[in-house]
């Protein structure tokens, strides 16, 4: 593979991934992504840090994207990440091109979120300076509330769904004090529907819409509590858009917050 570049590349790196689907049976969390990071460290060594790789999201091809740096060594994953003119693209959201996401899939108030701002620009600073001011559990030293088992779930209960339930719930009980005991089984199912579009899968119009419909129920939860309120004033005292700051806020914390958590 280290021979190989552009279309064969891709080809000899689709072959690849579909024979560890295979071996894997399907498991890409617990078994596929460990035969991809052994397959990078013999064929371009961990001294060296840095391969390329075959570009499997669909979304990232169609839109020419098909070969794909991959840092996977700690020092030169970190190196990058820390590195402040490494720059982010501001037409994607992890693997899925946004012009090919349906309306719902992104914030509803504005689809430029902080994924798509460069570490050290002015507003990616600025939005970043908010949410550890104005969010009370994002604070060094937070004193979280106790975390506590929803109702349903008994502590010792292992099945995913009862750890997603575990999570959701206390999650926004810490970042914005309110209680979605009720709103669990719709936020589990906005998982499932949104985890497609951050691997570049197709995601189609009525999903978008059921998307956009289970976050507006958590908004209505959230935005009415105390420090919902108070983030938003923070951000208009700043010269942001209070409530498109929440609007983000919330998208975050069921994307990164709940489902990568849970997952």
């Amino acid at each position: 593979v280290t021979y190989l570049d552009g279309t064969p590349l891709l080809l000899a790196g689709l072959l690849s991934t579909g024979r560890h689907f295979a071996y894997c049976l399907g498991d890409y969390l617990g078994c596929v992504k460990d035969q991809f990071a052994q397959e990078l460290i013999q064929t371009f060594k961990w001294e060296t840090g840095v391969g390329v790789g075959a570009v499997f999201a669909p979304s990232m091809a169609y839109h020419g994207d098909r070969v794909s740096t991959i840092y996977f060594s700690h020092s030169e994953y970190r190196k990058w990440t820390y590195d402040p003119a490494a720059g982010r693209p501001p037409d994607m959201m992890v693997a899925s091109n946004k012009t090919s996401l349906p309306s719902g899939v992104m914030p509803d108030l504005s689809s430029d979120i902080l994924l798509n701002f460069d570490t050290g620009t002015t507003e990616h600073t600025a939005r970043r300076q908010l949410l550890a001011d104005g969010l009370p559990a994002l604070a060094y030293g937070a004193q979280l509330p106790e975390f506590k088992a929803p109702p349903g779930v008994a502590p010792s209960d292992t099945g995913k769904r009862a750890v997603f339930d575990m999570v959701g719930y206390n999650l926004f009980r810490s970042l914005f004090g309110v209680d979605v005991a009720d709103e669990l089984p719709a936020i589990f199912e906005y998982d499932a529907t949104f985890t497609p579009a951050v691997l570049g899968a197709p995601v189609l119009g009525f999903q978008g819409r059921r998307l956009s419909e289970i976050r507006a129920s958590v908004m209505r939860k959230v935005e009415p509590g105390e420090i919902a309120q108070s983030f938003m004033a923070l951000a208009k005292e700043r010269g942001m858009p209070g409530e498109e700051r929440l609007d983000e806020m919330v998208w975050i914390a069921l994307f990164a917050g709940y489902g990568g958590t849970s997952n």
